[in-house]
């Protein structure tokens, strides 16, 4: 009986591996339509107003790893310029 009882405390745990994935919106954030941003300088930035929540990862800054697609990450270089902007 014990068994069976943890069988069945499993099975709910076993079924959702058979569940697909939602498929994720690789560009949920708009970042295809910023790229014309890297390469320039950080400070183009300060006149720029988004819409999303925005992230802005300099060096030697801390950063989450949780992906959120419809976060927006601009990523600044050692040299002060816009190294890459993408969703996460």
């Amino acid at each position: 009986m014990k068994h069976a009882s943890v069988a069945l405390l499993c099975l709910p745990i076993l079924m959702s591996a058979c569940v697909a994935p939602e498929p994720v919106d690789r560009d949920a954030c708009g970042a295809s339509d910023l790229q014309y941003l890297v390469g320039q300088p950080a400070s183009v930035l300060d006149g720029l107003r988004f819409s999303q929540e925005l992230r802005l990862i300099q060096p030697g800054t801390s950063a989450t790893l949780d992906y959120r697609a419809e976060r927006l990450n601009i990523r600044i270089n050692a040299n002060d310029f816009i190294a890459e902007v993408a969703c996460g």
